[in-house]
């Protein structure tokens, strides 16, 4: 089983995009949101057809159940998926990962908020405003059904350290 075309269903089982076609294990799941993350993808991108191609495998397979099923595509904006996402899936990652920090530069995190729309490798450790300005140049692509996701902002683990920030119900 190729690594690059797993994904992981809400119950934990994992199949593949060459039983994709095995529609009874789809409809079996008690399945409501399908992330389809990039990791392993074995080169299956570059382009945006490519990306398309491979996501759109998944899309189908979900459709093809009868269901109403939330599909979040997750390929850190490599690919433009603003671009083409909103025709397959319900939401779509427009950025590299976030960290906790609201504003601080990340080398990590190479593309400037100016280069949002064109930008070819969005890193890692984006702080939340890189995200949010990079994001305005393609806002439009969100509809209803269908939104950029800009990931998740984590509360509560500021910072790498080893006793995790306690938020209590006042805070």
């Amino acid at each position: 089983m190729s690594r690059s075309m797993r994904t992981r269903l809400l119950d934990g089982v994992s199949i593949t995009s060459s039983r994709f076609s095995a529609k009874k294990e789809l409809q079996d799941q008690q399945l409501i949101h399908d992330r389809y993350d990039n990791c392993y993808n074995d080169g299956q991108s570059g382009t945006a057809n490519i990306s398309f191609e491979r996501y759109d495998v998944m899309s189908r397979a979900l459709n093809s159940t009868g269901r109403q099923i939330v599909y979040g595509m997750c390929n850190w904006g490599q690919d433009r998926p603003f671009d083409w996402a909103y025709l397959i899936a319900n939401s779509w990652r427009v950025s590299g990962d976030i960290y906790d920090s609201f504003d601080r530069v990340d080398p990590r995190c190479p593309c400037s908020e100016m280069q949002g729309y064109d930008c070819q490798f969005q890193g890692y450790h984006c702080s939340v405003m890189n995200i949010i300005n990079k994001v305005v140049w393609f806002i439009h692509r969100s509809q209803p059904g269908g939104w950029n996701d800009l990931d998740m902002l984590e509360i509560g683990n500021v910072g790498v350290h080893s006793a995790p920030m306690m938020l209590l119900p006042s805070d």
